[in-house]
């Protein structure tokens, strides 16, 4: 599941993060609120009632939200991707932990921390993150995170064999395999990589003129290793964008960079087929969610403030089924 994440902070203070959505299916995902003290399971035995409210993208299976990312009410967003191979979870909780299973932990943090501060804590202290089967995908799906609050700062969690690493300051993007730290040690060897076209140089007696083109050496592959290196060095490059509205279009185009077209990526040629089936950018200020999917490039916004908050029942607002084209002639 070839996901990627990254997160913006506009000119004017508001905090952005984005993200690509990729499977091989779309799971029935559609837009959910979750009101405030709404019973969530943590684990498939306990049943909380958490009591912040919280809007993202995800699955209803038996009257619970299984969420792939989200925004709460104070401004903190969350996005989970695949960690295979190397996200490792507890049998049983720590003492005077709660175990919370690994599909819940974004709902967990998105329903009880205001800020990343929180959220490492709970992620440190007050939560073991515990195995259990998705009832959506019947297996339990190995995860890690990104977090965002109206800091701008990224915070990346991942569960590892040797405990669950925090990684703050960092450098704003998340793919998927090997570890953050990997990705992060990777990008010494793309230093060199500017906006700019290369310059003419001598090579024997023969000077040699550039073809033209910036970006010389950003690996164009749709690798977690190569999309991470995309990403960090378009974000680096792109001009800051001045406000909310400019940070959603520019978080857009930078996910048009690891856009999964259908047809393109498979594991093998007798597996499904891994593609971008939506896309996401969560303001933090404004409690603004964004989306855009597969089927319908235009965008369309759900304001978490404008809903019942404390309502008894889940929202859940389904995706439109095709393009939506605005018609100049009508």
């Amino acid at each position: 599941m070839p996901c990627t994440a990254v997160g913006l902070k506009t000119e004017d203070g508001k905090s952005i993060l984005a993200r690509t959505m990729d499977f091989s299916g779309n799971y029935e995902a559609t837009l959910i609120v979750v009101p405030r003290l709404f019973p969530q399971p943590l684990t498939q035995e306990t049943v909380e009632k958490l009591p912040y409210s919280y809007v993202g993208m995800g699955v209803v299976a038996f009257n619970s939200p299984n969420m792939l990312d989200g925004l709460n009410e104070h401004g903190l967003a969350g996005v989970n991707n695949y960690y295979n191979g190397l996200a490792v979870y507890n049998k049983k909780a720590e003492p005077g932990k709660t175990p919370v299973t690994g599909y819940m932990a974004l709902s967990y943090a998105l329903s009880t921390c205001k800020s990343l501060d929180e959220v490492e804590d709970a992620f440190k202290n007050k939560i073991t993150l515990v195995e259990s089967s998705s009832p959506v995908l019947k297996v339990d799906p190995p995860l890690h995170f990104m977090f965002t609050d109206k800091s701008g700062e990224a915070v990346v969690i991942e569960p590892d064999q040797d405990g669950v690493k925090i990684y703050r300051n960092s450098v704003g993007v998340l793919t998927n395999p090997p570890a953050y730290s990997w990705h992060e040690t990777n990008l010494r060897h793309f230093l060199g990589i500017s906006r700019y076209t290369p310059q003419a140089g001598e090579i024997g007696d023969k000077m040699i003129e550039p073809l033209g083109g910036g970006g010389l050496g950003l690996p164009g592959d749709f690798s977690s290793v190569s999309r991470f290196i995309r990403m960090a060095y378009m974000r680096k490059l792109a001009f800051p964008a001045k406000s909310e509205d400019d940070g959603v279009t520019l978080a857009m185009h930078l996910l048009d960079s690891v856009n999964v077209i259908k047809g393109t990526v498979a594991k093998s040629p007798d597996s499904p087929l891994h593609y971008t089936f939506y896309k996401s950018a969560m303001c933090a200020e404004s409690g603004r969610y964004f989306f855009s999917h597969y089927n319908d490039r235009r965008l369309s916004v759900a304001t978490l403030g404008r809903f019942d908050l404390d309502a008894e029942k889940l929202v859940t607002i389904p995706w439109s089924k095709g393009q939506d084209v605005r018609d100049l002639n009508a």
